[in-house]
C-alpha cells in the first residue's frame, strides 16, 4: 500500500484538465504542481502525526473530509461551487500547517511549476482533499485511532520521500514541511560536498524514476497502458565527483539532473498519440534547458568540460534506446520523432 499512489488516483486527467481550465493555466503546469504538492502534503502530515496531539488533530481533519472518493472529488471540482471547494480545501490545509508554512509551500510550488501564487494556492485546495481522502479510506478500512494513524504515516516515509520530484525538496529547506520524512530521505539526499562539486542534483536520480512514469499515467491515461521500461542510469554523480560544475552561481550538474528527470518522466508516460501530445510542452521545456546548458558549459574550465561531457554522454546512451522504444511502441512517431531527434542531437552536442 502506497499513500502517494492512492492519492494520485483522485487526481486523474479529467481533474487536471478541469483545474487548468478554471485557473487559466496549462495542464502540464497543473501536473507539475500536483506531483510536487501531494508528497509534500503527506510529508507534512507525517510530521504532524508524530507530535503530541498532532495525530488526533490530523484524524479529526480526515474525518471531516467530504470528497472521500475519486468520484466525489471529480464531482466537486466539476460543480458550480468548485471555487469555494478549492478555497475550503486550502483553508483546511493552511489551518493544519500554519499560515507561514503554507505560504512557503505556495511560493515553492509557484517557482517549481511556473504558476502564480493564486493558482498554486488553489491547486493546494485540490490536492489536500486527495491526500485526506486516501487517508480516510485507510482509517475506515483499518479502524485506525490516532495512534494507528501515526503508525501508518511512519511506515509511509520511504514511499513519500521517493515520490518527491528531483530538486523540489531543496526549495522547502527550513520550512519544516519535510521534517517528518527526513530519516527516509537522508540516504538519497546529496551531501554538502556533492552539492559543491556540482553532483548534488544528479544524486536525485537515485530516486525511482518509475514513480514519475506512474504519475504520468494517472494524469495522461485512463486505462492501464503498458509503460515503457524505465532505464537504469549509470553512476553519473561519480563521474563528476570533486569537479566544480558551477558557472555564475548555476550548478550545471543539478540543472542537467532536472533535464534527465524531465526527459525520463516525459517520454516514460507516453503510450499513445494523446499522451504524446500532452507531453510535448514538457519535452520542449527540456529542450530549451539543454540550450541553456550548452551556453553555460562552454564557460567551464577544460577539465570540468570533459567531466561534464562524459556525464552527458553516459546519460544520453541510456536515454536514447528508451526514447526510440517509446516512439516505436506509442505509434506517435509523427509528432515525437522531430522533437526527439532535436533533443538527442543537442545532447550529443552537449556531450562534445
Amino acid at each position: 500500500m502506497n499513500l502517494v499512489t492512492m492519492g494520485m488516483k483522485y487526481l486523474g486527467p479529467t481533474i487536471a484538465t478541469k483545474a487548468a481550465g478554471m485557473l487559466g493555466i496549462q495542464s502540464p503546469m497543473v501536473v507539475k504542481v500536483i506531483a510536487a504538492a501531494l508528497p509534500t502534503i503527506l510529508a507534512s502530515f507525517t510530521g504532524k502525526a508524530a507530535t503530541a496531539g498532532g495525530a488526533a488533530s490530523l484524524l479529526n481533519l480526515i474525518n471531516q473530509q467530504g470528497a472521500d472518493t475519486p468520484e466525489a472529488l471529480e464531482a466537486a471540482i466539476g460543480g458550480d461551487d468548485a471555487g469555494n471547494f478549492l478555497q475550503s480545501g486550502g483553508n483546511a490545509l493552511s489551518g493544519l500547517l500554519g499560515g507561514g508554512t503554507n505560504d512557503a509551500l505556495v511560493g515553492a510550488l509557484g517557482r517549481h511549476a511556473g504558476v502564480d501564487a493564486a493558482s498554486a494556492q488553489s491547486l493546494l485546495g485540490l490536492v489536500a482533499p486527495a491526500a485526506l481522502g486516501s487517508l480516510k479510506t485507510q482509517v475506515a478500512e483499518q479502524g485506525l485511532d490516532a495512534n494507528g494513524l501515526a503508525s501508518l504515516m511512519a511506515h509511509q516515509k520511504q514511499n513519500i520521500a521517493s515520490a518527491m520530484p528531483a530538486g523540489f525538496a531543496d526549495q522547502l529547506s527550513g520550512t519544516g514541511l519535510l521534517d517528518g520524512i527526513q530519516s527516509a530521505a537522508a540516504p538519497t539526499a546529496p551531501t554538502a560536498a556533492a552539492q559543491s562539486s556540482g553532483s548534488g542534483g544528479l544524486m536525485k536520480l537515485a530516486l525511482p524514476v518509475v514513480i514519475i512514469g506512474g504519475l504520468a499515467w494517472y494524469f495522461l491515461g485512463g486505462s492501464a497502458p503498458e509503460l515503457p521500461a524505465v532505464p537504469e542510469m549509470p553512476d553519473l554523480a561519480g563521474m563528476t565527483e570533486g569537479v566544480d560544475l558551477n558557472v555564475g552561481g548555476v550548478d550545471l550538474g543539478q540543472e542537467f539532473s532536472g533535464v534527465v528527470g524531465g526527459l525520463t518522466g516525459g517520454f516514460g508516460g507516453i503510450t499513445d498519440l494523446a499522451s504524446a501530445e500532452a507531453a510535448i510542452p514538457g519535452l520542449e521545456a527540456a529542450s530549451s534547458q539543454i540550450d541553456n546548458l550548452g551556453s553555460l558549459a562552454g564557460q567551464l574550465p577544460n577539465e570540468a568540460q570533459g567531466a561534464f561531457g562524459g556525464m552527458v554522454a553516459a546519460a544520453t546512451g541510456t536515454l536514447r534506446p528508451m526514447i526510440e522504444g517509446v516512439i516505436e511502441s506509442s505509434g506517435a512517431g509523427s509528432i515525437l520523432q522531430p522533437i526527439a531527434d532535436g533533443i538527442l542531437s543537442k545532447l550529443d552536442g552537449l556531450a562534445g
